[in-house]
């Protein structure tokens, strides 16, 4: 684990919230499997489920100067085909440094030997096991996938920016795909999805009669994709809604840019907020050779349009241009109450 800040976030490509947690660990695992899955091709004898990548991040003891009640904690994750993995322990006995190193080398060393199916009844792993056990309280989490979902993860973390995309159906098989009519798509990362999404899918579903669909790319324009514990969070949050008569659908996609969107779901109004609208145009995440004009008109192409709903606090940048693509909801159709997945996320960790 790189300690320095800088080193950690030039590895992961993104600015981190808490160097030390289960999400970090997750990411640097998800990391090293891309690593992993490009070494993999200059050898492809070696069996998809045979590649795993780990990560490993610590908040261990400083010696001096280290503030009262700082809590030690070891995060290991695990990134493979079809599943992602888990595991904190917070350290409870106050141990030297050597120690504490000693324990997150170990436990390093037996969830790889788990992840390689060594059996527990091993008398090394026992001894292992019972030194992880003693040195703190534990926490696990896994999710697995289907081979669907897995194929579409290795597709996102291999393909180049102008490789086609790809969606999967993730539930509601009553949807049919490719539509002729319009359609009305909430995308967004929904992490998790909460009453604003579902009352922007509310007013958009009554303004245009139409039913509404959800989709979620597992990539993502300059951070790691999403692993699977982070997508059955995701997934959880937009099932409890689906029952709404108005809802009509899951798409799982590896299309991050509204660009990649637009050519898998033709002819569709996409549901966004004016702070995603800003980001849609703002040139930092232009494709190459890209630029405001040529942008609309290959939105214009696939006749995709943006149901712009107006956020707490942002200005929707727009103009002349941007307009003959959008419909913008106006205020007294519906009012932003700040609420959003961040400051739900940060209040959960609270």
């Amino acid at each position: 684990m790189p300690y320095i800040p800088d080193a950690l976030e030039r590895f992961i490509g993104k600015k981190i919230e808490k160097y030390a947690s289960a999400e970090t660990a997750r990411e640097m695992a998800m990391v090293a499997y891309q690593r992993a899955l490009k070494l993999r091709k200059e050898n492809d004898d070696i069996r998809m489920e045979y590649i795993i990548g780990i990560g490993l991040t610590c908040k261990l003891v400083k010696g001096e100067g280290e503030r009262k009640g700082r809590k030690h904690e070891i995060y290991f994750a695990s990134q493979s085909f079809l599943g992602s993995n888990s595991y904190s322990l917070k350290i409870k006995e106050r141990f030297t440094r050597e120690e504490e190193e000693k324990v997150a080398s170990l436990l390093a060393l037996y969830k790889i030997a788990e992840l390689c199916d060594v059996h527990e009844n091993d008398t090394f792993m026992k001894c292992i096991h019972e030194r992880i056990e003693y040195s703190g309280d534990s926490h696990e989490e896994h999710a697995e996938v289907n081979e669907d979902t897995g194929k579409l993860l290795i597709d996102t973390l291999l393909s180049t920016e102008y490789e086609e995309k790809k969606s999967i159906l993730l539930f509601n098989e009553k949807m049919e795909r490719p539509s002729t009519y319009p359609k009305l798509i909430l995308s967004a990362s929904f992490y998790p999805c909460h009453k604003n999404h579902i009352l922007m899918a509310e007013i958009a579903s009554d303004k245009y009669h139409l039913p509404i669909t959800f989709e979620m790319s597992l990539a993502n324009v300059d951070k790691p994709p999403i692993d699977f514990i982070s997508l059955d969070y995701r997934l959880k949050s937009l099932q409890k809604y689906m029952d709404n008569d108005f809802l009509d659908g899951m798409y799982l996609t590896n299309a991050p840019l509204f660009a990649d969107k637009a050519i898998l779901f033709p002819n569709s109004r996409f549901i966004i907020g004016s702070d995603t609208l800003n980001r849609l145009f703002n040139e930092d995440y232009y494709r190459e050779n890209e630029d405001k004009y040529t942008l609309i008109e290959h939105f214009k192409k696939f006749n995709a349009r943006f149901v712009v709903f107006q956020r707490k606090d942002i200005e929707p940048r727009v103009d002349e241009e941007i307009l003959q693509i959008c419909d913008i909801v106006p205020f007294e159709e519906y009012t932003d109450d700040g609420t959003s997945s961040t400051k739900i996320r940060i209040e959960n960790r609270n």
